[in-house]
């Protein structure tokens, strides 16, 4: 882990910096930029140039203010330029969106995921990537950012597993670069749920859990998302000597009960006293987990999402109260969050990711 920032890395968090505060309170003077971000001016001149010429912002004229002579020139993030793709890849299917800079949706597609291996997979998802480029029509596609289920090696662009397929350090961002001619940025799925977060509520330190058929766990710390390659398996943690993601998602349960999911969760809502007991392990389950992580990354902020809240009725009020027993001296916080939004997530990181190579 790096351990100093070099004149690279100032400059790289400046120009992410930048972007986002015009894509957060836009259209800004370059003296706003200034005094905002503290920068010299011969800095935000510098960088600003840089935005303007990779298209990311265009100027526009200012509100003017009376008796101040000349109307200013600002910057507003340009939505009539570049698009960026996100994908979601998960067990329960495949999503993409096609957005502009600020991370407003413009196109959406859902396939369904495949039941093969790793080709028929990787060929899943470029069908998936084509019909998104073909949405797209004349407007280029700036980068691509896919939310990967698994273990995420998102610095070199590696799926390291992918429980569906059975794969093993697959390099899906070269891969599908070389075929597209388009960078590909790849993260963890809740990194980019917690990511999409950001644009609904002001977060600085709280956690995300997507619960589907596995259970995946993200942290924010100071307006950070912390990363580790193969931390926070949270689905492998034990309570009661079993874990959690035997006890907590709908593969578990549903190899549990010895049924589908759908039919243990509709037997559930009828009453069905077996089902509910599940449900209720569940719940007491997850309220324990999120218990544990709040107390130990020490925040008060949870967010939930994925298919088992499709069932939130059975879930989110029973695990509530459990997190909230668990930890009496905390104002916790849990609400829940589109999963959708993972693909919305990816493209906005990818554009963060991205800009960073501009020259």
């Amino acid at each position: 882990m790096k351990k100093y920032l070099n004149q690279q890395d100032m400059r790289d968090l400046n120009l992410t910096g930048v972007f986002s505060l015009i894509k957060r309170a836009g259209p800004l003077t370059r003296r706003q930029i200034e005094a905002e971000m503290s920068l010299s001016w011969g800095a935000v001149s510098n960088i600003t140039a840089l935005l303007l010429k990779e298209g990311y912002v265009k100027e526009v004229k200012a509100t003017a203010t009376p008796g101040a002579g000349r109307t200013p020139i600002a910057l507003c993030v340009n939505t009539d330029g570049y698009l960026l793709m996100g994908l979601d890849v998960n067990r329960s299917g495949l999503g993409g969106v096609l957005t502009d800079l600020t991370g407003a949706p413009v196109c959406t597609l859902q396939h369904e995921p495949p039941e093969g291996d790793r080709e028929e997979w990787i060929a899943a998802i470029t069908a998936l990537i084509r019909d998104l480029l073909q949405q797209a029509g004349d407007r280029p596609v700036m980068a691509i950012g896919i939310a990967m289920q698994g273990a995420v090696d998102a610095d070199r662009g590696i799926a390291a597993t992918f429980p569906a397929a059975g794969w093993q350090d697959v390099p899906l961002a070269a891969m599908l670069s070389d075929i597209f001619s388009l960078p590909v940025y790849l993260e963890h799925d809740p990194d980019c749920l917690l990511y999409a977060a950001l644009a609904e509520r002001r977060l600085q330190d709280a956690i995300l859990l997507r619960i589907d058929r596995g259970i995946g766990m993200a942290v924010m710390l100071e307006g950070q998302i912390w990363k580790r390659f193969g931390a926070l398996e949270i689905g492998a943690t034990v309570n009661g000597g079993l874990p959690l993601q035997e006890v907590a998602t709908t593969q578990g349960m549903s190899q549990r009960a010895g049924r589908p999911f759908r039919e243990l969760a509709e037997a559930a809502h009828k009453g069905e006293p077996a089902a509910l007991a599940l449900f209720e392990q569940a719940a007491a389950h997850l309220g324990a987990a999120i218990a544990n992580a709040v107390t130990v990354f020490n925040v008060s902020e949870c967010l939930l999402c994925g298919k088992m809240l499709q069932h939130g009725d059975l879930l989110l009020s029973p695990l509530t109260k459990a997190a909230k027993d668990y930890t009496p001296g905390r104002q916790l916080c849990i609400s829940t969050t589109d999963v959708g939004n993972a693909a919305i997530g990816a493209a906005k990181l990818a554009a963060e990711r991205h800009i960073i190579h501009i020259d």
